[in-house]
């Protein structure tokens, strides 16, 4: 997570670290509605080692400094076999889908359009616990699901920046756009000029 107050972008790999936790959980609950994304993982040694834990066991997934703090932070996911227990399939939900989960779950249907002030207190602090950038899906799911969002914070914007960015980070992110473009113009064109000889 970017601290709000931060100028530039710390340094990190292009593609993210995930992290799995050895648990037999019993397999999570999903509220209706939520986003749910299913990738299957290609065979490997992770089955083989799923396959000694307990039918049914949920591993959830990681992202180290998903807080800014540099531990694991929350879950975003899990890992869990398919029904018939030959492939490891990765779920992907909502940053801290447990709390979410729960929190949606304690909310009565008829009170879905005005939740009580505690209920939307709730709602505040999960809200303050996880990236900003996810602000503007949860207010959308909320939406979707006839939820009032007035518990939901705006992204903040940091004056003449992009919401949840300050103008240097929106800055250094554009650069790195414009610079992927020209790599990939420059490597179209090399590889056209090595095709019509």
């Amino acid at each position: 997570m970017l601290p709000p107050n931060s100028s530039n972008m710390p340094p990190r790999s292009g593609q993210p670290y995930i992290y799995y936790k050895v648990q037999d959980t019993v397999e999570y609950t999903i509220y209706p509605g939520l986003p749910l994304d299913r990738y299957e993982l290609e065979p490997c040694s992770l089955n083989a080692l799923m396959a000694q834990h307990k039918k049914g066991a949920c591993w959830p997934l990681y992202i180290r400094n998903s807080t800014g703090d540099m531990s694991l932070g929350s879950p975003f996911g899990f890992l869990k076999f398919n029904h018939m227990k030959n492939v490891v399939v990765v779920h992907i939900l909502p940053y801290n889908f447990p709390v979410l989960n729960a929190l949606l779950e304690k909310l009565p249907a008829n009170l879905k359009m005005s939740p009580p002030q505690a209920w939307r207190q709730e709602l505040e602090s999960y809200c303050m616990s996880i990236p900003s950038y996810y602000l503007s899906s949860l207010k959308l799911v909320l939406r979707s699901m006839s939820i009032n969002v007035s518990g939901v914070p705006d992204v903040p914007t940091h004056p003449g920046g992009t919401p949840g960015l300050s103008r240097n980070c929106a800055q250094q992110i554009e650069q790195l756009r414009n610079h992927a473009k020209l790599e990939v113009c420059i490597g179209f064109v090399v590889s056209q000029s090595f095709t019509t000889k």
